[in-house]
């Protein structure tokens, strides 16, 4: 791809036609790309037209969540956005995301504590340039947790108002059961259906 198709920031510099477009190494033209889809920037918020999906990478890699717009050509990659690199070759699972009806945030499942979790990130803290940094595994990001392996909790889905998500959690008798908790903080977590 010629770098000249891939610079789509406009700048209002009066003269800024008179500097040469810079020659970009490869792993200089990949950050890049990371950063916009072959449509343009990451709006933030969100508009509806971007949509969030997890994407498996291999055994190196794992599953990454990615964004994209909806009306860029079937060939485009999106933004990876979260994604860790895979710890003693165990497979990263970054899955199921949700953007928030305000398009400001994030919900999605991941394996990094050991269990399958439900974590919330703030889009705009999200480091595009560096995806392996955007996600920590931190607990002040995690909205679920069972301290018993093997009693996940997965597929994170927004109200309509974003104030709380359902999703399914696993009972630890071979079921799933749909619970609702806040958005906030995961608090007042209760089980909707037996």
């Amino acid at each position: 791809i010629p770098i000249e198709s891939l610079a789509t920031i406009s700048l209002d510099l009066p003269m800024f036609e008179e500097f040469p477009m810079p020659t970009l190494t490869p792993e200089s033209q990949q950050s890049f790309k990371r950063i916009q889809s072959s449509c343009g920037p990451m709006p933030y918020p969100l508009t509806s037209n971007w949509i969030a999906y997890s994407d498996w990478e291999g055994v190196t890699q794992g599953e990454e969540i990615r964004l994209n717009d909806i009306n860029c050509p079937s060939d485009d990659q999106g933004i990876k956005i979260i994604g860790r690199p895979v710890p003693g070759g165990i497979p990263s699972q970054e899955m199921h995301p949700a953007i928030s009806p305000d398009g400001t945030r994030i919900a999605f499942d991941s394996n990094c504590s050991g269990n399958i979790e439900i974590y919330v990130l703030d889009i705009e803290d999200i480091n595009l340039s560096n995806p392996h940094n955007s996600f920590t595994c931190s607990p002040d990001d995690r909205l679920t947790y069972s301290a018993t392996l093997g009693i996940p909790s997965r597929d994170p889905v927004w109200s309509p108002d974003g104030t709380r998500i359902a999703y399914q959690h696993h009972s630890g008798d071979n079921t799933w059961k749909i619970w609702v908790m806040d958005a906030l903080n995961g608090g007042n977590k209760r089980r909707l259906t037996n």
